[in-house]
């Protein structure tokens, strides 16, 4: 499985154009950085994340090489993310080189057609 995660930079005077991601299993200790992304959504998606993740995050201005303090630990959304290729596998396909399976395409397309049948059920359910 995977987290993502959204975030928010602090209100102030400065430009911050870095997010400085960290993760660990405690909530109060073992952080190491995961990555440093330019800021343009304030969103990360962590393709190896568990539930079990603590994230915390600090913010970079480049230009005068300033950070922000640590936020608060947080977990990711809980809700589950899982990438093309774990769906395909867990499907049973695992080499799309194969022309036996489907292209990674193909399963992306079947994964949207699942994710509107499910999208248009709640909207009924509603």
């Amino acid at each position: 499985m995977a987290n993502y995660i959204t975030f928010q930079p602090p209100s102030t005077e400065t430009s911050w154009n870095y997010a400085l991601i960290e993760r660990s299993l405690q909530q109060s200790a073992g952080y190491s950085e995961l990555t440093s992304q330019v800021i343009t959504n304030n969103t990360f998606y962590d393709e190896t994340g568990i539930n079990a993740n603590w994230y915390r995050i600090r913010f970079l201005d480049t230009g005068t090489t300033t950070y922000s303090d640590y936020s608060d630990p947080f977990q990711a959304n809980k809700e589950y993310y899982c990438t093309a290729k774990e769906v395909a596998s867990f499907m049973g396909y695992t080499d799309f080189t194969d022309s036996t399976n489907p292209t990674r395409f193909e399963v992306e397309d079947q994964i949207a057609d699942v994710c509107d049948q499910i999208d248009e059920d709640l909207h009924d359910a509603w």
